[in-house]
């Protein structure tokens, strides 16, 4: 198989080479078609809590039980920081 990369994925394929999260370009794609196929089970795997999630928020916005675009924002601010804390390499 052939496959014609554009300039940015390759740009992204060398940044892993570079900075030796993988050795080859095959393991960089390997890895990425693995984290994809991952992405694709957890999501099939939880479909039906989703849709009850997504469901129950929207019911809560037509009780006006939902948060002010500010808070949202907040709420999600407060989430990114936790988040990168936690995955940021030393």
């Amino acid at each position: 198989m052939i496959v014609q990369l554009n300039p940015e994925d390759e740009r992204l394929i060398q940044g892993c080479l570079t900075n030796g999260t993988c050795t080859t370009p095959e393991e960089v794609i390997h890895l990425a078609l693995g984290s994809f196929a991952a992405d694709a089970r957890w999501i099939e795997e939880h479909k039906t809590a989703i849709r009850e999630q997504i469901k129950e928020g929207l019911a809560q916005l037509d009780r006006s039980e939902g948060m002010s675009e500010s808070e949202s924002l907040a709420y999600l601010e407060t989430g990114k920081k936790a988040w990168r804390a936690q995955h940021t390499r030393e």
